[in-house]
């Protein structure tokens, strides 16, 4: 295919899609596709502008002509952790480093399998009105993301006073995902939870250590989120987000499909970063491939061969698909699309049939939702479409809109529990149908009953007395002497 010159969106018409995607996400998603190289093109990050991936995650690293933070405000950017990888393809980690002002911790979540996760070091419980959760992206270099967080929080701090953060009051958590490259390169140590690849982000099942029911990442997320709504643990805890971006955004998006629900989950907030693909919520696909066949089996969908469900969920897809997607609509979902990121991404078929790219998915996404009853935008899910930003991971948790979506969104209320339902529970407390009493039989009357009772009871009486008066009427068959004496009589005439 021959080099095709792409001419990047004007600045005014990015605005412009930033400006209307608050009100009208839908036209905003479909102004989005008509940037030079986004709708149906699967190589619009070879052929546009140079800027699908910028390496590198300080201030210098970003674009000078969008850089949005205000040096001379001095916000202290802290440095990433050194890590140190397993090969040239950095598919694996020797180690998982120490990274400043967080501690590397290990909780068992079943079986003596423990997960390792970065939290933030010395904070008061009583505090934190805020958690959030970070994943990292297909590198799994959960300490760098950690850190993203860290210090998009100081941005939020001192360049945003207007949003009422206070330092101290927000904590966060880094699962570190180990993969078996990990295991191979000693990161992983004994006993550490480990998926094989990437199939973590689908939810599916722990390849280490052997268990008899393998541990799906979203059973993790489960556990953290449990310990932190805790009040006990955190008294005076509002919501907490669980963030991703790239691969790490479709861990998320798909967890918040398939997530047992939970009394707290009003105050569970999830931002989808830039992710790949999607777990779709009808059969239909905007671009129609007849080969792909599978294209809603899991991960890409819940309308396929329901055995490629995580088993965390398969019983609740079984039962009642349409009520898993009720309750995603429902859940509190943003999305953060980048309006210069068309690069490929996810390149297998069911990706493909999602839209040509990042930005291209997002956008048919969200006009998907804006098919869906009560249409889109709703008061639970948000978009917001990023400006001068591609497939760039702290270009886009440090924007403006993102700080909103994972600091401040619930950050001053704890909404009230809600009863908890999933739609593959087993019934609790149902009620025992009594056995009915069987009809009086004919001449059950109660003379009747009595003359039986007297019946039974004199035959009964008369048996006892018989075998008592045995003895007198047979005495030689009830005298041993004399039975004896028989034996002996029989004997001699043996003889």
């Amino acid at each position: 295919m021959p080099f095709q010159k792409r001419v990047p969106p004007t600045p005014d018409y990015q605005q412009s899609i930033v400006e209307l995607g608050p009100s009208n996400p839908v036209e905003a998603a479909k102004m989005a596709q008509e940037i030079d190289g986004v709708k149906n093109n699967p190589n619009g990050g070879d052929l546009a502008w140079g800027n699908t991936l910028i390496p590198g995650d300080s201030w210098s690293a970003q674009n000078p002509q969008d850089n949005q933070y205000n040096e001379n405000k001095n916000v202290f950017y802290y440095p990433n952790a050194a890590a140190t990888p397993g090969n040239a393809e950095a598919d694996g980690w020797v180690a998982l480093p120490q990274l400043g002002g967080f501690d590397l911790k290990r909780d068992v979540i079943r079986d003596n399998a423990s997960m390792p996760f970065y939290i933030t070091s010395d904070y008061d419980p009583k505090a934190i009105k805020k958690a959030v959760i970070i994943f990292p992206g297909k590198n799994r270099d959960s300490w760098k993301y950690t850190n993203l967080i860290r210090n998009a929080f100081e941005v939020a701090l001192i360049n945003h006073p207007e949003l009422g953060l206070t330092n101290g009051t927000v904590l966060t958590i880094g699962p570190a995902v180990l993969n078996h490259y990990d295991t191979q390169f000693g990161a992983a140590t004994p006993g550490d939870i480990t998926w094989h690849g990437t199939q973590w982000q689908g939810g599916e099942g722990s390849k280490t250590p052997e268990l008899d029911h393998r541990i799906s990442l979203y059973e993790v997320l489960d556990y953290f989120n449990d310990w932190l709504f805790n009040t006990t643990n955190f008294p005076n805890l509002n919501a907490v987000t669980i963030a991703g971006h790239s691969m790490g955004g479709q861990a998320v998006q798909r967890y918040a499909m398939l997530k047992k629900q939970k009394v707290y989950d009003n105050n569970v907030h999830y931002w989808v970063g830039n992710p790949g693909s999607y777990a779709w919520l009808e059969y239909n696909r905007p671009v129609v491939n007849a080969t792909c066949t599978q294209h809603d089996d899991w991960k890409y969908g819940i309308g396929g061969n329901t055995t490629k469900v995580p088993r965390y969920a398969r019983k609740d897809v079984e039962t009642n698909k349409a009520a898993i997607v009720s309750r995603y609509l429902e859940r509190k979902v943003h999305y953060g699309l980048a309006l210069l990121d068309n690069g490929p991404g996810d390149t297998h078929c069911e990706a493909v049939m999602q839209g040509g790219n990042h930005l291209d998915r997002g956008s048919n996404f969200v006009q998907l939702l804006g098919s869906m009853p009560g249409g889109f935008p709703v008061i639970s899910q948000t978009v917001d479409f990023i400006a001068n930003v591609s497939h760039q991971d702290y270009a886009m948790i440090s924007n403006n809109q993102s700080l909103i979506r994972l600091f401040k969104e619930g950050y001053d209320q704890r909404l009230p529990d809600i009863v908890a339902t999933n739609p593959g529970d087993k019934p609790k407390n149902t009620p025992v149908t009594p056995v009915a009493t069987p009809p009086p039989r004919k001449f059950a009357t109660h003379s009747n009953k009595l003359l039986s009772y007297v019946m039974l009871g004199g035959s009964v009486g008369l048996i006892i007395v018989i075998f008592t008066l045995l003895p007198f009427i047979f005495p030689a068959n009830s005298d041993p002497w004399e039975q004896e004496r028989w034996e002996q009589d029989a004997k001699r005439q043996l003889l």
